[in-house]
């Protein structure tokens, strides 16, 4: 027997955009699924498309979204499946909400018309013949330690699947990460954690670092090492990111700002980091490549300036890179970047540990290591570390896997200390008499030209 919860039909102007719309319902004993439909019109307005999305609670609370760009829609939750975004188990009797997230509605209710919305919630009720299923919302995915051996490893912290707007599962998404040669991979669904509850063939050897992309309406970031769901809903933008900054803080994940100079409204709303008053000395990570070096609309260069500026304020925020990957065939792309970690151990508590220390090189496929030796007996190859206030430093650095001609540049503090050319597979530089004001990082750039793609970066080392 087919119960009618919820039946809606609306419509929604530019007033009512970057707001969330909610719609209560109850739901009978005794169903064993509940199915959702959803449409909206029209899905663009000339070059640019409308988003509008749904989130799904129960009476215990978040129960799944669908961030996706199809202006229609149909979910499922039941027992033991449900639709990718979604977290199967129960469907409890009682009072629910479903909430349309309007992302950018482009039409403002008299020029150019309306964006309307049909919304049907069917709850499925089979009287004394529901099973009971046990409710997976907090299960983990993936090993938690994979090697106990210290070293580098290398990971994408910027990925999707199915269960939002990627295009393959988790399985695929891993199997290609792992073909890649990747050590670790965090999975970052928008606004949902459902793909933890997901049943995965995990490759042996790859660990799983459990994420979430916090997409707000201001701006995009990933919370990496996530136990539970974050509430992404920040009420205006006046009261700045702070309450998702201690949701994350609380359960010790890392808040990472994602692609901050990317375009943003109406072309891609929230991607461009626009919080007034951020407070940067509580974020942990600044995602300054995310794609190809050149990607269109993000602007890695300008997320590297914007970096610079916060290091010489004072700040001490890892740099961080990802694919955002969607597709599992993306990871043979040959100018994707990863993140190289540092780590006693290959866990995702060590990697948290390792980012949060700044012990990280960024690469599109050279690896860039280095030794600082100081007068005084100090010595570092991680960056991260600092160098005693009153010591200059010898670098010793050497780069490998290298393929194109290359400039290895130092910086610090922002400007260029000198350029070295290097040849393919790489080799070794000796640079004498470091001793930043503030910081310096070692830069891998194509060519001869400061401003060269971006081949490898190292996080700071400090100047005490």
């Amino acid at each position: 027997m087919n119960v009618i919860c919820i039946q809606e039909q609306g419509r929604l102007s530019d007033r009512d955009r970057q707001r969330h719309h909610a719609f209560p319902f109850s739901v009978p004993p005794d169903s064993a699924r509940l199915r959702i439909h959803f449409r909206f019109a029209p899905g663009a307005v000339g070059a640019f498309q409308n988003l509008l999305t749904l989130s799904l609670f129960d009476p215990l609370g978040f129960r799944g979204a669908a961030h996706r760009w199809q202006v229609e829609q149909e979910v499922f939750v039941a027992g033991g499946q449900a639709t990718p975004g979604f977290f199967p188990g129960p469907v409890y009797a009682g009072e629910w909400q479903v909430v349309i997230d309007a992302h950018e509605i482009l039409n403002d209710g008299e020029g150019r018309g309306w964006c309307e919305y049909e919304l049907a919630v069917t709850a499925e009720v089979q009287p004394g013949d529901t099973p009971a299923v046990t409710d997976p919302r907090r299960r983990v995915a993936g090993p938690t330690q994979v090697r106990r051996k210290p070293g580098w490893y290398k990971g994408d912290l910027h990925s999707h699947s199915v269960h939002c707007d990627g295009g393959s599962t988790v399985t695929d998404m891993a199997r290609a990460a792992a073909s890649r040669g990747l050590n670790f991979l965090a999975l970052t669904s928008h606004n949902t954690l459902s793909w933890l509850a997901s049943d995965t063939t995990w490759p042996e050897g790859l660990l799983a670092v459990r994420g979430m992309e916090c997409t707000m309406f201001f701006g995009h970031a990933n919370v990496l090492g996530i136990k539970e769901w974050i509430d992404w809903r920040t009420p205006r933008r006046a009261f700045g990111v702070r309450t998702i900054i201690e949701q994350a803080h609380r359960q010790e994940a890392l808040f990472v700002v994602n692609h901050p100079c990317a375009v943003g409204n109406p072309a891609c709303t929230g991607c461009h980091w626009d919080f007034i008053g951020t407070d940067f000395s509580q974020v942990d990570g600044f995602e300054i490549w995310n794609g190809p070096w050149r990607a269109e609309g993000i602007y890695n260069p300008a997320a590297l300036e914007l970096w610079t500026d916060l290091l010489n304020e004072g700040f001490r925020v890892t740099a961080i890179a990802g694919t955002d990957n969607h597709h599992a065939e993306q990871y043979w792309q040959k100018d994707i970047p990863f993140t190289w970690v540092y780590v006693e151990g290959l866990g995702e508590r060590e990697i948290l540990r390792a980012l949060s220390q700044g012990r990280a090189f960024l690469s599109c496929g050279p690896e860039i290591y280095f030794t600082a030796r100081t007068p005084g007996g100090f010595e570092t190859s991680l960056p991260g570390d600092s160098i005693p206030r009153n010591e200059s430093a010898t670098l010793a650095v050497e780069v490998r896997e290298l393929a194109p001609p290359a400039t290895l540049w130092l910086v610090s503090d922002g400007a260029s200390n000198g350029s070295w050319n290097l040849q393919p597979p790489g080799g070794r530089v000796t640079i004498e008499q470091v001793s930043p004001h503030r910081w310096c990082r070692l830069e891998l750039r194509q060519g001869y030209d400061a401003e060269g793609d971006l081949l490898a970066l190292t996080n700071p080392l400090y100047k005490e």
